[in-house]
């Protein structure tokens, strides 16, 4: 699921990662995002704040973690403080607005990916 009020970032990772295959949502502010649907991972931006505030921050991620409680949290943002707060914010990890394609892939690709079964011999 991907939540961003701005329709052009959130219809690019759309179109990206539907081209790599995953399937998305898109909603504009969390109020808008769907219920009683379990998204592996929610990639949104800090809707609604107009300057960076962690308590604000905290408080969006943690009603999307109990919304979504099986999702993982990335949080993709402008808000340059908010990249270097992201265990405080409950976020997996922060895309930084701009992002690259290759940067977006590889942070979606990383949690997506199953777990790997090593075995030693």
């Amino acid at each position: 699921m991907v939540i961003d009020d701005d329709l052009a970032t959130g219809s690019l990772i759309r179109e990206v990662l539907s081209e790599e295959g995953y399937v998305l949502l898109l909603a504009e502010h969390p109020d808008d995002a769907p219920v009683g649907i379990a998204p592996d991972l929610v990639i949104t931006d800090l809707v609604g704040l107009n300057r960076y505030d962690s308590g604000p921050a905290r408080a969006l991620v943690r009603r999307l973690q109990e919304q979504y409680p099986t999702a993982r949290i990335i949080v993709c943002t402008g808000y340059e403080e908010a990249l270097y707060d992201v265990s405080r914010l409950g976020a997996v990890t922060a895309l930084p607005k701009p992002f690259t394609i290759e940067g977006l892939l590889r942070s979606v690709t990383v949690l997506t990916a199953p777990p790997r079964d090593d075995v030693s011999e």
